[in-house]
């Protein structure tokens, strides 16, 4: 670990640019990471898919990312060997993983990699992350989260960043509540329904809902 910060590879999903156009909630997620991490002085490495659009060292790992392959294993699979070989080739002093399959390469490397839950740790990504062990420290990203299973190698909890100043504040709004998410019930979309009737509020639903399981609820 160098005096002045660290070198951080930071390995985001595959499947759309970072920043994204629209759609991409881990995706904003990292990218202001990457931004907060690099004004504060850490040199950071970014693996993704696309253009390059943010001021670090970039690494793709396609030139175009496969959205329309989203849930196939085949692109992700690619991805993760794409930035392990990448890794292999960099000195860094710890992989910051956002990804599914990346985690597996884990424990071929030296560096240390920490593996952001974005998601519920219950069912088959639960058993996912418990056979994974110690070859990561897992970060969660509520304290129910961790909750959900202490027995897990959590490294601590750390909330999702937002950058306030692409939300500015309005004094005079609409007249409806919206939800912005993926059309799976993982998500919450139909509490948020059940809140805005409770409520006596109207409901406007921005989802995503191009994959078949969450297509059933379109």
């Amino acid at each position: 670990m160098r005096n002045d910060g660290l070198r951080i590879a930071m390995v985001a999903p595959p499947w759309y640019p970072i920043p994204p156009d629209g759609y991409g909630g881990i995706e904003s997620v990292v990218a202001d990471l990457v931004e907060g991490l690099a004004g504060r002085g850490h040199e950071v490495v970014l693996i993704g898919a696309g253009p390059p659009a943010l001021p670090v060292r970039y690494l793709p790992t396609f030139a175009e990312p496969p959205t329309e392959r989203l849930g196939e294993g085949m692109p992700e699979a690619m991805h993760a060997a794409r930035a392990a070989r990448y890794l292999s080739e960099i000195t860094v002093d710890l992989v910051h993983d956002h990804c599914l399959v990346g985690p597996l390469t884990a424990s071929a490397r030296p560096e240390p990699t920490i593996v952001t839950a974005h998601g519920p740790v219950d069912g088959d990504i639960g058993q996912y992350y418990h056979d994974l062990g110690r070859s990561v420290s897992l970060v969660a990203i509520s304290q129910s989260q961790g909750r959900e299973a202490p027995e897990l190698n959590w490294a601590g909890v750390v909330h999702n960043g937002i950058d306030v100043s692409s939300f500015p504040y309005r004094d005079d709004k609409s007249d409806f509540v919206l939800f912005l998410g993926r059309c799976n019930p993982e998500k919450g979309f139909p509490l948020a329904i059940d809140a805005a009737r409770a409520a006596g509020r109207r409901i406007v639903l921005a989802t995503k809902c191009n994959e078949p399981a969450e297509q059933e609820y379109f």
